[in-house]
């Protein structure tokens, strides 16, 4: 759902290069989550044909609130929204620790934003070598579209500039400063889910910083041999999956190993 038709491009490098038709969806939408709106209005779309086919008024009334819901969760992974989303869950859980209490609409909305805003963050929690994979194609992503606004004469991005991404530093900032506290303030909600997730989470940040000291700036390029952990030491989660997950050489040669395993 949240990636069906999800465009690669950041909302602002959108605006700057066809200003009208974006600014029509943002006022549609209250001036929010602009990459993210097309896939609002596929399921409004859909909303709309089954009012037509089964107009009977309660029909429409719980539609009416599937596309609500919808649309809510599919704009909070809007990272703009983000610090504001996470503040909100926060203090809901302030105020009602127990969220199995939660009851009202509003109440669950705010899980269902938080469940899928923390999907859409949750690269790094998984196994190493889906979270390397994930960061590859991000990575890549945002220097395609560096690429595009050179060629369209505007500003390259930071984030998006061949010369001054370092991926092993960015992802650990964005671990940091996102991934880790949405992790641990949807605790509540999901202690399995944050107890399964946090040593993977943890396995990831370590590498990475590997790859930092090992000077990796760019995806496929130069990433250091990983050693598995040594006889007698706490197991990590990668050496209870397999040899497999030893070896950094890139997340495609890696998934491969597995499953030849």
């Amino acid at each position: 759902m949240r990636h069906f038709l999800h465009i690669t491009l950041s909302g602002h490098f959108i605006l700057l290069l066809c200003v009208a038709p974006p600014l029509m969806w943002c006022l549609l939408y209250m001036d929010r989550s602009l990459c993210s709106i097309i896939t609002c209005m596929v399921h409004i779309t859909a909303c709309c044909y089954y009012c037509f086919v089964a107009p009977d008024a309660k029909c429409l009334y719980y539609i009416c609130q599937v596309r609500k819901l919808v649309c809510e969760m599919i704009l909070a992974t809007d990272m703009d929204v983000h610090f504001a989303l996470l503040k909100r869950f926060e203090d809901a859980v302030a105020a009602q620790p127990d969220v199995r209490q939660w009851r009202s609409l509003e109440q669950r909305s705010l899980i269902f934003q938080m469940l899928v805003h923390l999907a859409d963050l949750a690269n790094p929690s998984r196994p190493w070598h889906l979270a390397l994979k994930w960061a590859e194609w991000v990575v890549t992503e945002f220097l395609e579209q560096g690429v595009k606004e050179a060629e369209a004469g505007i500003p390259v991005s930071d984030m998006c500039n061949k010369d001054k991404v370092c991926m092993p530093a960015a992802q650990l900032f964005f671990i940091e400063r996102f991934m880790q506290p949405t992790l641990d303030a949807f605790k509540p909600a999901a202690p399995s889910f944050h107890s399964m997730a946090t040593p993977w989470l943890e396995d990831t940040k370590a590498r990475w910083g590997i790859f930092k000291e090992a000077g990796v700036r760019m995806p496929h390029h130069g990433y250091p041999q990983l050693a598995p952990p040594a006889a007698g030491q706490q197991q990590k989660p990668w050496a209870v999956l397999g040899a497999g997950h030893g070896s950094s050489s890139g997340a495609s040669a890696q998934l491969s190993n597995e499953q030849q395993q």
